[in-house]
């Protein structure tokens, strides 16, 4: 999901990641 949210969210990558992560 890593791969597909950063895809989708595109720029929102890095804060979703840390949100996710956490």
């Amino acid at each position: 999901l890593k791969c597909e949210w950063d895809g989708l969210v595109g720029t929102r990558g890095e804060i979703a990641k840390e949100t996710i992560e956490r």
